[in-house]
C-alpha cells in the first residue's frame, strides 16, 4: 500500500506535466544480495508491472551485483536517474538511502536536485495499527499464516504463480485431485491449509491449498497442492495464479489417508464459508 501511495502520487504528477512515469527497481533486492537469502522475494519482477494501480510507461530493473553495490550515492543519480533516465520528478518513501554503504539519504538527494535539476517528492509510509507497512512485516506475517493481514497491508490478496506439475496422484485416490506447483523464488509461507482463489486463462475459481511436505503419505520437498471445488479441469502444464485469502490450519500428519480424507471435507466446508 505505501508503494502504491508513491505510484500513484507520482502517475497523477507525470499526466499533469506531460512526462513519462516509470519505477526503477533492483534484482535481486539489495537486502537479499547481502544476506544472500533466497525465497524472500514477495512478487517476482515479471509480475510487478501486473500489480501497479496504475501502469507505467516503463519498468526499468537494474541488475544489483558487487561492481554496482560500489557505486558512490551521487554516482548513482547522476549516471543513471538523470543522464540515462532524463528524471524530473523523483518520488521516494521518507526512510530512502542509496548508493555505497547506503550513504545517500533523503537530504543528500535535496541537494543533488538543485545541482542537476530535477524535483524530489517524499512520501510519508502508510501505517495500519500504528505500525509502518513494510516488506519485511509482510514477510513475517507469510511466516505465520496471516494471509488476511497480508491482503490490507499489500492493497490485495498475496499470490504465487507457476506451472502446473506432476504429482505422485494420492489426491486422485480420495477423490480430491490436486494441481501442484512448485514455489521457487518467492518467499514460502507457513506450511499449511488456505482458503484460496485460482486464475487460468482468465477464468477465476475457488479452492482450497495445502503448502507443505505431505507428512503423511512421506516427506517430499515442500510444494503447494490445489483443489479447485466442483471442476474437472486439465491445468496440466498449464500457468496458474493462487490467490491465498485465509489460513485454516497448519499442516500435520494423519495415521492414515482415510483420516486426510476426513480432514480435507473439513477443509473444504471451511474455505467454501470463508470464500462465500
Amino acid at each position: 500500500m505505501g508503494h502504491q501511495k508513491i505510484f500513484t502520487n507520482a502517475f497523477k504528477l507525470s499526466r499533469k506535466k506531460k512526462n513519462k512515469f516509470g519505477v526503477f527497481t533492483f534484482d535481486p533486492a539489495p537486502k537479499d544480495f547481502f544476506t544472500k537469502k533466497k525465497n524472500s522475494i514477495l512478487n517476482l519482477n515479471q509480475k510487478k508491472i501486473d500489480i501497479f494501480q496504475f501502469k507505467p510507461d516503463f519498468l526499468y530493473i537494474q541488475k544489483f551485483n558487487t561492481a554496482f553495490s560500489k557505486i558512490k550515492c551521487e554516482r548513482f543519480i547522476e549516471n543513471y536517474l538523470v543522464n540515462k533516465l532524463k528524471v524530473k520528478n523523483i518520488f521516494v518513501g521518507n526512510d530512502f538511502r542509496f548508493g555505497f554503504r547506503r550513504e545517500g539519504n533523503i537530504k543528500v538527494l535535496k541537494k543533488l536536485s538543485k545541482k542537476l535539476n530535477f524535483k524530489v517528492f517524499v512520501q510519508e509510509y502508510k501505517k495500519i495499527r500504528g505500525k509502518r507497512i513494510s516488506s519485511s512485516w509482510i514477510r513475517d506475517l507469510l511466516s505465520k499464516g496471516n494471509v488476511k493481514l497480508v491482503s490490507r497491508l499489500l492493497g490485495r490478496p498475496w499470490m504465487v504463480s507457476g506451472d502446473v506439475i506432476t504429482g505422485n496422484k494420492i489426491g486422485r485416490k480420495i477423490k480430491y485431485p490436486t494441481a501442484n506447483l512448485k514455489i521457487i523464488d518467492q518467499i514460502n509461507p507457513l506450511k499449511g491449509v488456505y482458503a484460496v482463489k485460482v486464475m487460468s486463462n482468465n477464468k477465476i475459481y475457488s479452492g482450497v491449498a495445502n503448502f507443505g511436505i505431505r507428512p503423511t503419505i512421506g516427506k517430499s520437498d515442500a510444494f503447494l497442492e490445489v483443489y479447485i471445488f466442483n471442476k474437472k479441469i486439465n491445468l496440466y502444464k498449464k500457468k496458474i495464479n493462487v490467490f491465498f485469502i485465509d489460513f485454516i490450519r497448519k499442516e500435520r500428519k494423519f495415521k492414515s489417508l482415510n483420516f486426510l480424507k476426513l480432514q480435507i471435507d473439513k477443509d473444504i466446508m471451511i474455505a467454501k464459508r470463508i470464500l462465500k
